[in-house]
């Protein structure tokens, strides 16, 4: 990159998303009560896991969306975490960001992810998604490839009910 040249890394969400979906919480009461939930990427996939978020949010819940691995730590890059969904034959490599560090989407990382997945795959559609935990929430982003770039195809925002605490 030459002196005076700016790369875009970090992705901007829109101001409205294209749907909203309000998600049961289902985590145990026990890890509740215990205090034993943060607010870290760590707690962003387990209750992606336990409430069933992205087959929800992605599929009204017509279709199942499986975690394969968390992180998938494949060369060059590592992957935040892996989901499938065996209906459409789908992989879905996300790039997660928690509440606690306030960080955001970096696209070097998303496009290094989806990069590895797809070289190391070619046979299976891929989706790249950003994950984003917020106040009680996650924005989710799907991305798809054009000219050579990832750009934002779609944009849920998932609310929960009850409210998940630590997530404040």
């Amino acid at each position: 990159m030459g002196v005076g040249n700016f790369l875009n890394y970090w992705f901007k969400w829109p101001l409205d998303p294209d749907r909203e979906v309000t998600v049961q919480n289902i985590v145990p009461e026990s890890i509740i009560e215990k205090k034993l939930l943060g607010n870290d990427e760590g707690a962003l996939f387990s209750v992606i896991d336990y409430c069933d978020v992205l087959s929800i949010a992605l599929y009204d819940s017509d279709k199942k969306v499986i975690r394969v691995q968390n992180p998938k730590k494949w060369q060059p890059n590592e992957i935040d975490g892996l989901y499938y969904c065996e209906e459409d034959d789908t992989l879905y490599p996300c790039e997660a960001k928690a509440i606690s560090t306030g960080d955001s989407i970096n696209m070097v990382q998303l496009t290094g992810g989806y990069r590895t997945i797809t070289k190391k795959m070619p046979h299976m559609n891929v989706t790249p998604v950003a994950l984003v935990m917020v106040n009680n929430g996650i924005n989710i982003g799907l991305f798809k490839e054009k000219d050579d770039e990832l750009v934002l195809d779609k944009y849920y925002k998932v609310n929960f009910s009850p409210e998940v605490i630590p997530w404040r």
